[in-house]
């Protein structure tokens, strides 16, 4: 990472162990009993893009190229483009350090990365007696993990040496060039969120074929499209080859034209923003060629979707779908849609022009309708018919004297073929509006206090009894002072509106939520048999079998959720407590998120962490499919792939994918494990159109009934030993101390009123 010592870095300075034990059936392995921590770091909303454009402190053009030097040395930024190197170091700043002083300290919390300008630095280890592990000195670096999350500093760092006075203050000392983690993320976030992908989505949505996708669709499809440039005068088409791609113009200009033609000749000419290519889309794509040459006019750059790649991510939708669109003609003045009447069809135009009418009699106006808008080739209407029946709110009528061509599809066909949307939305809404405050939940002042069976970031879980019934429960207790402290009101409230969702016999449930005026209470379903941490810890690696029965229900979960839209993104051991039966049900929804399109913060437990987290490219529900590659290959060997002392190595071997491959694995555990574990997330099992089937569908559960798994209704590999209701011997013992650094404090009522009205 740039040092010149035998050290290469501060996080190399940890001095954890860690054995290589080989691993096979029969020799247990002796897994680490230390339960790993989740991190979580937000995108700065508060900063705006104007602010990453402002140099902290000028810097020359040699400062620059210093800067820019450095951190190519440094490997967590060997995936940025040169624009994003740019705009980063405009967020560095310059610190003099006088001799003796320290600049970072072991244990407490950073948020800086540092590149070394002169003098000398050393780094040492309490648990060593301060002695000195690491040194640096010119252009070296340390504290990249720092850029990552809000990890504690793995070892004390002083300037011991600098030139004679080196300072402005005339002192000895050295120079660091430091960037401020929420600088560095924030460039990362919104040259990401600009990058090719994104503008791909974009570029999607102005298609009309491909309006009635999902935006978990068009994501696939943008992460498979490729940029390409062409010269003056290169051809991008050529008339009467095969369609077989669809461009969108990022830049420059092309013209269009028919045999020979000069620019002069030209038939037509697109610029930035523009598409073609959507031959290849419609119903007649088999035999669909070229009508004109595509010629580049100056430099162009396009983005590009090949009809092999549109076919990877989503099936051969010209027979799914396309091939199902009918062709509909709309005599000239003939309706397609009347307002006030139900219409179950989407309408796209092929050719012709449609012109929109408002009945303003029916609006209490005078009579007459009133022309609002004019479409044409390309427009698309009548949209909202593939979600539910509604009166029309306008009527689309053929204008002109040429009759009007459209593509159709009714809503049993969309349906069919693309999925029920209305009806998840239904379903999901009917969740949502149904009372947590049932009138037979327990009353928070008829719970009885037991002992305390986990503990976690944010919140503490106790065993408690109802005392009129006799029924247990686990109750999560928050502090709010804590969760107000970390700035967590918001995800506090989500874990609870999207746990209060879930109806699933692998997810626990949610019974009940208080509040009193210094904590946030969660009632929820008890399930006494352990972590399968406790499980792994004591029994991997575990037979293929045995393996199959606990990924196998992970995946069921993971396939409800992901049709919720919810990501989960904290899957590990730990997160999975199993029942009476020994079958498994995940808690702590703390990190999961519902998911409109990609997201950008960095959560999650660090041997899990997708390569597109750590890389800050924005994920979506491939990070949760990558985590069940890692868990599968934990529970079959002992341990995770990437796992390493220094959390920068583990994060550089995450990005490079290369898996350690154990000798003891299946043909079907391995292919299984390597295809979740895809660097590439557009090309990860699970992504592509069949989804989660896709995952179910793998030959590693070939004999494994899903659902006769979710019936419970086949043997669980292992059924804990529950000698009564209140019999928590499967759960090691916890100390509260989590909260002693956040007293009671009152708060209001209304603060976290969504969370809970019930005040105890």
């Amino acid at each position: 990472m740039g040092c010149t010592c035998s050290q290469p870095n501060e996080a190399g300075a940890r001095m954890a162990a860690t054995s290589s034990t080989k691993f096979f059936h029969g020799q247990k392995r002796k897994m680490s009993r230390t339960r790993r921590i989740a991190v979580r770091v937000e995108t700065n909303d508060d900063m705006s893009y104007e602010d990453m454009h402002m140099e902290a402190v000028s810097k020359t053009d040699e400062e620059r190229a210093f800067i820019t030097k450095a951190t190519k040395k440094n490997e967590i930024f060997e995936h940025l483009t040169d624009d994003q190197v740019s705009f980063m170091i405009r967020g560095f700043t310059r610190l003099e350090i006088p001799e003796g002083e320290l600049v970072i300290s072991q244990g407490e919390a950073g948020d800086h990365f540092y590149i070394v300008v002169s003098g000398r630095y050393e780094a040492s280890l309490s648990q060593l007696s301060g002695e000195v592990v690491a040194e640096y000195g010119g252009a070296d670096s340390f504290g990249e993990l720092a850029l990552l999350y809000n990890a504690p500093r793995a070892a004390t760092i002083r300037c011991t040496a600098g030139a004679p006075g080196g300072l402005a203050s005339g002192l000895h000392g050295g120079v660091l060039w430091a960037l401020e983690r929420k600088r560095f993320r924030h460039v990362m976030v919104h040259t990401n969120a600009s990058s090719l992908a994104s503008k791909a989505e974009h570029f999607l949505k102005s298609v009309p074929m491909l309006s009635a996708l999902t935006d978990a669709q068009r994501h696939a499809l943008a992460d498979v499209m490729d940029e390409v440039r062409y010269s003056d005068g290169e051809y991008l088409v050529t008339m009467g080859e095969v369609a077989d791609a669809l461009f969108f113009i990022k830049s420059g200009e092309v013209a269009c034209h028919q045999g020979r033609a000069s620019r002069a000749g030209d038939i037509l000419r697109m610029k930035t923003g523009d598409v073609f290519g959507e031959s290849f889309l419609e119903p007649t794509a088999e035999d669909a060629v070229r009508k004109a040459n595509v010629v580049a006019v100056g430099p162009v750059t396009v983005l590009r979707l090949t009809a092999m790649a549109f076919r990877e991510q989503l099936g051969n939708l010209q027979g799914d779908f396309l091939n199902k669109l009918q062709e509909k003609i709309i005599p000239p003045g003939g309706r397609c849609i009347t307002q006030g009447n139900e219409n179950d069809t989407f309408f796209v135009i092929k050719t012709g022009v449609a012109r929109v009418l408002l009945d303003r009699g029916i609006q209490g106006m005078c009579s007459g309708p009133l022309e609002i808008a004019t479409l044409t080739t390309g427009k698309f209407f009548g949209e909202r018919a593939l979600l539910k029946s509604e009166p029309a709110s306008a009527t689309i009528q053929a204008a002109g004297d040429q009759p009007l061509v459209c593509y159709t599809c009714d809503r049993d066909t969309f349906t069919a073929v693309l999925g029920p949307l209305q009806s998840l939305i239904d379903k999901e809404m009917q969740k949502r509006d149904k009372a947590l405050n049932r009138p037979d939940a327990p009353k928070f002042g008829d719970l009885e206090l037991r002992r305390i069976l986990g503990v976690g970031t944010f919140g503490r879980v106790k065993l408690v009894v109802h005392k009129k019934t006799g029924e247990t429960y686990a109750l999560k207790c928050m502090r709010k002072a804590q969760v107000v402290a970390m700035r967590q009101q918001a995800h506090v409230l989500l874990e609870k509106e999207i746990l209060s969702r879930m109806e699933h016999p692998f997810i626990l449930k949610l019974v009940q939520t208080y509040q009193d005026e210094g904590e946030l209470y969660m009632l929820e379903e008890l399930a006494l048999g352990g972590e399968l941490f406790s499980v792994l810890a004591k029994r991997a690696p575990l037979f293929d079998g045995y393996a199959q029965f606990y990924i196998a229900s992970v995946v069921s979960m993971f396939s409800y959720m992901h049709s919720l839209r919810v990501v989960y993104r904290d899957l590990k051991p730990e997160n999975l407590l199993l029942d009476a039966q020994g079958y498994l049900k995940l808690v702590d929804f703390g990190f999961a998120k519902v998911l409109v399109d990609r997201t950008w913060t960095l959560c999650g437990t660090p041997e899990y962490l997708a390569p597109e987290i750590v890389l800050n490219k924005g994920h979506g529900f491939a990070a949760d499919w990558w985590c069940v590659g890692i868990l599968a290959f934990e529970c079959l060997t002992g341990t995770t792939p990437f796992v390493s002392s220094d959390p920068m190595e583990a994060y550089r071997k995450i990005v490079k994918g290369r898996v350690p491959w154990p000798a003891q694995l299946t043909t079907n555990a391995r292919d299984f494990i390597d295809r979740l574990l895809c660097v590439d997330p557009s090309h990860r099992l699970g992504s592509f159109k069949g989804g989660s089937k896709d995952v179910r569908n793998h030959g590693w559960f070939d004999g494994l009934d899903f659902k006769s798994l979710e019936a419970k209704q086949l043997a669980a590999p292992y059924v804990p030993k529950i000698k009564h209701a209140l019999d928590d011997s499967n759960f090691d013992t916890y100390v509260d101390e989590g909260v002693l650094d956040y007293p009671q404090e009152d708060f209001p009522r209304d603060m976290f009123e969504e969370f809970a009205y019930e005040w105890v």
